[in-house]
């Protein structure tokens, strides 16, 4: 199974899908990590996140799209993401996780694996609103 993650630094999750710049994708096997590589964004900007529609908002740079560097993925999470986006990635059929909580990108693909993270469901019907 392979799990994106938002990341700009392949460390830490970054705080929305919308934002980010590049993913971190770990493949779990058997329980465990097997392999990990840093993926850019189709369409990321290098201009600083500075809010919701701004230049560095990849959903409304790219209008949702542009998921070509996850298409092998299961799964992509992050801490926040809008519905649209959420939908526009199940419709490429990679399920979207937001995390209720911070957690390593490490620990966060050891539970989606073992079913114990959920899968997100969007509060509205707004791109790039906070799930928080």
């Amino acid at each position: 199974m392979k799990i994106a993650f938002t990341s700009d630094d392949a460390k830490n999750i970054t705080a929305h899908f919308g934002h980010c710049r590049s993913f971190l994708v770990l493949t779990v096997e058997d329980n465990r990590i097997k392999a990990r590589e840093t993926r850019p964004l189709s369409g990321a900007t290098n201009a600083p996140a500075q809010g919701h529609g701004s230049a560095g908002c990849f959903c409304h740079n790219s209008g949702g799209g542009g998921y070509e560097a996850l298409s092998d993925c299961d799964a992509v999470v992050t801490l926040g993401m809008g519905p649209r986006a959420a939908a526009a990635l199940k419709a490429s059929g990679i399920q979207p996780v937001v995390l209720q909580a911070p957690l390593s990108p490490e620990d966060a693909a050891l539970a989606y694996a073992a079913g114990k993270i959920p899968a997100y469901s969007p509060a509205g019907d707004n791109c790039c609103h906070d799930s928080q």
